[in-house]
């Protein structure tokens, strides 16, 4: 998939996609190295976007983790 064709999840969607954590959460798993969550692959207008390669990405090591 070309980078014009990547799908990008707003803030409030990533919030959803993680079982409706708050924006205080999403800023921590951010914020800390130890859970390595992405950081936005794209800010508009302060407006915070995610690929969902990237959140795939992360869903992918979280679970690789949970598997050891």
């Amino acid at each position: 998939m070309s980078d014009r064709q990547k799908l990008y999840c707003t803030a409030t969607q990533v919030r959803r996609r993680y079982g409706g954590i708050s924006e205080m959460g999403l800023w921590r798993w951010i914020n800390d190295g130890k859970v390595d969550f992405p950081k936005p692959d794209l800010i508009v207008n302060g407006r915070r976007f995610w690929s969902e390669t990237s959140l795939d990405a992360f869903d992918a090591r979280l679970s690789m983790k949970e598997a050891a």
